[in-house]
């Protein structure tokens, strides 16, 4: 069954997150972009980061990597 699915061009498996927690924890610290922008370039680590901002360093490196990939 899977293999007809992906033959008709179906996209199997888990969707792409969105990246919402570490927006939802931006806004709830009160940090901007341009501040997580700063933090990185000053090499700050994915670990850091993610305990300023609460959340998995996982998370921060996926995050980062989407963005990167967005633009």
């Amino acid at each position: 069954a899977l293999k007809a699915r992906k033959e008709q061009g179906v996209k199997l498996g888990r969707p792409a997150g969105k990246g919402e927690k570490v927006r939802k924890a931006m806004a709830e610290k009160g940090i901007t972009a341009e501040q997580l922008e700063r933090f990185k370039k000053a090499g700050l680590s994915d670990s850091a980061i993610g305990r300023l901002l609460g959340v998995d360093r996982r998370t921060v490196k996926d995050f980062k990597n989407d963005e990167t990939r967005k633009g």
